[in-house]
């Protein structure tokens, strides 16, 4: 498979997966008070993000170094940046919007106040949050990943064969390294670390992580395998993901980068393409799964805390029979959950998907508005 394909379908699959390990992790948040986690480690299934995508990071600057067009650093990483940020829209705009109003409404906030807290969070939607602006919430991984590549992009694209040997290794070693020493787990992003955000760092360790596991990929990409190769291939993604699945109900974080190490062998394989179901499995369905995963992790969690806020209020209401029965109630609670996430993240996918189609219409329509038509060029 050439690193330029513009999909993989085992990739798109294990997307979708990975982010409902992180939609179970957030349940926890749905649960009425004192309730355990599900998932205890949810939140490790970050990582899979964060490594695929500096590992398509340096598939996007291969791309681009083999080209006819050879542009200035700042642009080249410019483009790539905005190509970045328009991958994630419409959906992520929306789902911005949606989370904002429909938290303050299930918190009976008022509309000046509700005015107040949009001006606090406008750093949301601008991907700001874990450079320091604002509070962090759950865009983190979005903002961290735009940042840490607008730092990344233009050294590689500069020195790109020792970035991917040579600087991207020694960022993730130390960096990570850094983190394993003074952090008991990779988990909780918010934490600020007197500089940044955690989850800042710990994205740009994974990040560099991602991109320095590319010759590796490019090295079984490019090996003629027999069959049990293939199946051995086969089931060391088997072998990794059941022993990611079974870590990640561990409530001792000191699996925490075994896990990641796990994670990292998975996505060398599946990129490699040499899995003897590899290609079976890059079809629509697939691609589906991999889209439709942006809109679930955009959307899962506001729809947990805004049902937990009618549940709070309807409990001390009294209303229902809410709060009698705290094993019934979280039962009633996760069905609720998920199937919301579900139906709101469909319906931001769709709408999603709406715009981007028409996206010719609407933008000519604000063109025509906003800009006089072009001069008719002289004979």
């Amino acid at each position: 498979m050439s690193n330029t394909k513009t999909r993989n379908g085992a990739i798109d699959l294990l997307r979708l997966l990975f982010c409902f390990g992180i939609v179970i992790r957030h349940a926890v948040y749905v649960m009425p008070k004192n309730m355990s986690f599900i998932l205890e480690r949810g939140g490790l299934c970050v990582e899979f993000f964060f490594i695929v995508s500096g590992y398509l990071m340096v598939c996007s600057a291969a791309h681009y170094l083999n080209g006819p067009s050879v542009l200035s650093t700042g642009i080249a990483t410019a483009k790539y940046i905005k190509r970045k940020v328009n991958s994630l829209m419409p959906n992520m705009l929306i789902a911005a919007v949606l989370s904002f109003l429909v938290l303050q409404i299930s918190n009976h906030i008022t509309l000046k106040e509700m005015l107040k807290r949009a001006m606090a969070e406008i750093w949301r939607p601008m991907l700001l949050s874990e450079a320091g602006f604002g509070s962090t919430n759950e865009f983190w991984y979005l903002s961290a990943m735009i940042i840490v590549m607008l730092l990344l992009y233009p050294v590689l694209v500069k020195y790109f064969d020792a970035f991917v040997r040579v600087i991207a290794p020694l960022i993730a070693i130390f960096t990570l390294g850094w983190l394993y020493k003074t952090e008991a787990t990779l988990l909780n992003p918010s934490k600020y670390l007197g500089f940044m955000y955690k989850g800042l760092v710990r994205a740009f360790g994974e990040i560099s992580l991602g991109a320095a596991i590319y010759p590796a990929v490019q090295f079984l990409q490019k090996s003629e395998l027999t069959k049990p190769a293939k199946w051995l291939i086969t089931a060391g993604e088997a072998a990794c993901l059941g022993m990611i699945a079974a870590l990640l109900y561990i409530s001792n974080a000191q699996f925490d980068y075994f896990v990641l190490l796990l994670i990292t062998l998975v996505v060398i394989f599946v990129f490699s393409h040499q899995g003897i179901f590899s290609a079976a499995l890059d079809n629509g369905f697939c691609a589906f799964c991999g889209r439709f995963s942006l809109s679930l992790y955009l959307c899962h969690n506001w729809v947990g805390k805004s049902l937990k806020n009618y549940y709070d209020l309807f409990a001390a209401q009294g209303r229902f029979g809410l709060g009698a029965d705290l094993g019934s109630d979280r039962n009633l609670l996760l069905i609720l959950y998920f199937g919301c996430a579900l139906a709101v993240s469909a319906a931001v996918y769709l709408l999603s998907a709406f715009l981007k189609k028409h996206s010719s219409q609407v933008f000519g329509f604000f063109k025509k508005l906003f800009l006089k038509p072009a001069a008719p060029a002289q004979a």
